[in-house]
């Protein structure tokens, strides 16, 4: 029994990390039937509520939004310059 209450906290915490689901949502769609059941197995087997695990785990990671938008703004601003010194080769010859 306990493995498989293991294996709901698991998929909860994957659900808290990757969806933007409240701690009732990510508890009810990994199979447990409250809020408070999820928080009990959540803080058995990680020492921490659902919510302070999302917290501190969400300040580990980078945020992938940042990530993406400094890589587009980065490969913008590179195909903004080349074509600018495209023109200039161009308008040269």
């Amino acid at each position: 029994m306990q493995a498989l209450t293991d294996l709901r906290v698991e998929q909860a915490e994957r659900l808290l990390q990757t969806a933007r689901l409240t701690v009732l949502e990510a508890g009810l769609a990994a199979g447990f039937g409250s809020a408070s059941a999820f928080t009990r197995a959540c803080r058995r087997r990680e020492g921490l509520s659902p919510a302070r695990w999302r917290a501190l785990t969400a300040a580990q990671r980078p945020c992938l939004a940042a990530v993406s938008i400094h890589s587009f703004a980065t490969s913008s601003a590179r195909r903004s310059a080349s074509s600018r010194v495209g023109n200039r080769t161009a308008v040269g010859e």
